[in-house]
């Protein structure tokens, strides 16, 4: 959950806690840090006019950071001057005129960190239990804002996604589409949308039964998922029935990509005795297409013809 967004509510109320702290405390500075690769970010800060952390702001993890400790240690750290300490003496916030400090890990439900809440002052300071206790108890609050926002993109994810493939669903790949559609209009840029249909499936699960039935759906998606770009969106819409979105790609490189993918499965993916392959239609978005509905629909004309005169072609 390295990526996980943090929505503005939840932001704006991290922002008041922050804002609390700070005036319970009497620093001008608390803040809620993350660890994102490389590099620690300010997620938020206390509104204190002078103070030199801005939201969204980067520092580098050099083994120097007093935040970088607590993330690596998972323990709180009390600092009451780095000047007087020879282990911070020379930690990057004293250029900023932090020499007080305390900090206690964040961290996700699974136990990774997601980084600090701390306090920092310019002054000598002392934190008391109370204080102590409190940046604490927010600590554990804002772990458990993060467990719901974890739990709310585990859902989302299952919902839009194929349990069997782990592909975008057919309610997901239609939303995909209305949006490419209305870019490729806002923009006047092209792509192409293909219907693709494995031949001859119901043999294949009424002879060997479902579950073989299953993995040869699973096998197919992880061929086409290792040859796609990043950019495409390939959907499950039906039982055997899949679909493909290829942005800024004119008709003939479609039809020549699927073309070459019809060859590899035709020769790779096989059950038992059984050769595997699959029928497409592939069509090109213009601007007198009413909708995306349309464009499917015509798809999915040029698909049934590919069925018609044979199966195992494209037709675009």
């Amino acid at each position: 959950m390295s990526n996980l967004k943090i929505e503005t509510n939840v932001l704006d109320e991290w922002q008041h806690i922050s804002n609390l702290v700070a005036d319970f405390c009497d620093v001008p500075v608390a803040l809620i840090m993350r660890k994102r690769d490389d590099v620690l970010q300010v997620v938020v800060g206390s509104e204190y006019p002078l103070s030199p952390y801005k939201r969204n702001e980067t520092a580098p993890l050099n083994g120097d950071l007093y935040c970088e400790w607590v993330i690596d240690t998972q323990q709180p750290l009390h600092i009451p001057n780095a000047l007087n300490d020879p282990q911070w003496d020379r930690n990057p916030d004293i250029e900023l005129s932090m020499i007080c400090y305390y900090g206690v890990p964040i961290n996700f439900a699974d136990g990774k960190p997601f980084g600090t809440f701390c306090i920092l002052h310019c002054e000598e300071k002392t934190v008391s239990t109370e204080e102590s206790k409190l940046i604490k108890r927010f600590a554990r609050s804002i772990e458990l804002m993060l467990e719901l926002l974890q739990n709310k993109e585990v859902l989302y994810q299952q919902s839009i996604t194929d349990d069997l493939t782990g592909i975008p669903n057919r309610r997901h790949f239609f939303d995909c589409l209305n949006k490419e559609f209305q870019r490729a209009h806002r923009h006047n840029t092209g792509f192409c949308v293909a219907m693709i249909d494995l031949d001859h499936f119901k043999e294949v699960n009424d002879q060997f039964g479902h579950d073989e039935g299953d993995e040869v759906l699973a096998s197919f998606t992880r061929q086409f998922k290792n040859i796609i770009r990043t950019e495409d969106t390939l959907g499950r819409v039906g039982g055997e029935e899949f679909a493909l979105i290829m942005p800024m790609t004119a008709l003939t490189d479609a039809r020549l990509f699927l073309n070459r993918f019809r060859c590899l499965v035709e020769e790779t993916l096989s059950f038992e005795v059984k050769k595997i392959t699959f029928s497409a239609g592939i069509v090109e978005f213009n601007v007198t297409h009413e909708n995306a509905d349309a464009l499917l629909s015509l798809a999915d004309k040029e698909l049934y013809r590919a069925k018609q005169q044979g199966r195992n072609q494209i037709c675009c």
